[in-house]
């Protein structure tokens, strides 16, 4: 029988899982957008919804690396911390009209899946996941 502590951080993992799911979905949608014609609200409130779960999926993360351990916490929060303040000054130019979705924007959602969700992120859930089979 598992532990209330393992079976806490198999909930917590899938959590992350679910908000990569979401996260990669926001950002799928946002890079398709910029090969069509769609209305800047449109994808103000898209982003907006990007923003708003980074925020949330970002706080998760860290607050399971301060409470389970992490050996690379410190440079992934620190990661966290420049994809969110880049993609959110980004947006507040968007949301102020002095810029449109942009081939840097389309860089930092690439970044944000291709690097950081994909590589950085798949380390942690590998970590915490083999705590779980110890």
């Amino acid at each position: 029988m598992s532990s209330p502590n393992t079976e806490r951080l198999r909930e917590e993992l899938t959590k992350i899982d679910d908000q990569h799911e979401r996260i990669t979905s926001i950002i799928d949608f946002l890079l398709c957008s910029f090969a069509q014609d769609l209305p800047i609200a449109d994808l103000q409130e898209k982003l907006k919804e990007l923003i708003n779960l980074l925020h949330t999926h970002f706080t998760d993360e860290n607050s399971l690396f301060s409470q389970y351990g992490y050996p690379q916490m410190t440079s992934h929060m620190q990661e966290h911390k420049a994809i969110f303040e880049e993609i959110n000054a980004q947006y507040q130019l968007i949301k102020r009209g002095e810029k449109t979705l942009s081939p840097i924007l389309a860089d930092h959602f690439k970044y944000l899946e291709d690097c950081h969700i994909a590589n950085a992120d798949k380390a942690f859930l590998d970590y915490f996941r083999q705590k779980l089979t110890v």
